[in-house]
């Protein structure tokens, strides 16, 4: 029986998509995975505020406005500030979307003097006052071109920026964290006029999305699709335990290729071991998992490289897993 969504909570683990596709002798599955964030923050216990305190001066961007009413010229200037704007709320709606704070809060205009100093007792007032344990403080939003090439080909690709800071209480002790993250944007968002730079609005709101997402995959745990494969085989059990694999039934497939593991067809135990080592990922079982890619790469030949090196390339992901899981755990508050 596939697991329940309390167990994939805890192991990270959702089974997303029933339909495989087989490669050669694989059959790719995706699953959905429970990332961690960077930051050892208590998430499930904590109320976050996305505060923007972008300077409102007087930098401005030319922006093309595709519904502007004077099509004889179709732009407007757009302050940074707004652009920071447009950036903390996607913030916002991001963290909301992962379900993991508590609460997320938004503080718009917050001027720079009021939390420019993030003192212990400045820092402590503001938790106070804003009922919350975290804050995430967004400082500057910008868009750029950056000139790349060779000395007598020049091109310029537009980027995006945003520079961000990140405190949070834990216990009596406060933690800073300075960011900075910048993003290629396509092509597209950009077109010169009469020498000047222009930002198409389309694709400027959606570069905001883009650096704002990136923000929340680093402060907050989020599910991510990614790819697992196990070994496809004409032979009838392994092909009986392919259809439970296929159901989500991990358990009963994982009963069939246990019995193939310790025969004395090499190739055939190397792949049961290895799917095997599918199911009890797919289980919660990582460090299992991993005990049961150790022996498909000991049973594999040494000479069939194509099997080593999806062994190796899975007992890499498992260790990442393994080691990322007592930050994800503190987190999740298990």
């Amino acid at each position: 029986m596939a697991p329940q969504k309390s167990t994939i909570f805890f192991v990270g683990i959702l089974l997303i998509l029933s339909s495989c596709v087989v490669q050669e002798k694989l059959i790719n599955v995706q699953i959905e995975v429970l990332m961690p964030g960077r930051f050892y923050i208590p998430i499930s216990n904590s109320t976050i505020v996305i505060a923007n305190r972008t300077e409102k001066g007087n930098d401005s961007i030319l922006v093309f406005n595709p519904v502007a009413k004077d099509k004889r010229y179709p732009y407007l200037l757009k302050n940074r500030n707004i652009i920071s704007s447009f950036c903390s709320e996607y913030l916002v709606k991001n963290l909301k979307s992962y379900n993991q704070f508590n609460n997320v809060k938004f503080l718009n205009g917050i001027t720079v003097s009021e939390s420019q100093k993030i003192s212990e007792k400045n820092i402590e007032k503001f938790f106070i006052n804003t009922n919350s344990n975290v804050v995430v403080f967004i400082d500057s939003v910008n868009v750029f071109n950056k000139e790349e090439g060779a000395a007598n080909y020049k091109y310029k690709n537009p980027m995006a920026y945003i520079d961000w800071s990140i405190v949070w209480k834990n216990d009596s002790a406060y933690s800073v964290f300075k960011q900075d993250t910048i993003l290629r944007l396509s092509n597209e968002v950009i077109t010169f006029n009469s020498g000047r730079t222009v930002y198409d609005d389309r694709y400027l709101n959606d570069a905001c999305n883009k650096l704002a997402l990136c923000l929340a995959e680093q402060i907050s745990p989020n599910w991510k699709i990614v790819d697992r494969s196990y070994y496809h085989s004409k032979n009838l059990p392994m092909l009986k335990a392919e259809e439970f694999a296929q159901k989500g039934k991990w358990l009963q497939a994982a009963e069939i290729w246990k019995t193939k593991t310790e025969i004395k067809k090499r190739r055939l135990a190397a792949k049961a071991c290895f799917n095997m080592a599918m199911a009890s990922e797919m289980e919660g079982k990582s460090e299992l998992a991993l005990d049961w890619v150790k022996k498909a790469t000991e049973i594999g030949h040494k000479y069939d490289e194509e099997h080593q090196n999806l062994c190796k390339q899975y007992w890499d992901i498992l260790k990442l897993k393994i080691k990322e899981s007592d930050l994800l755990k503190m987190q999740m508050g298990y």
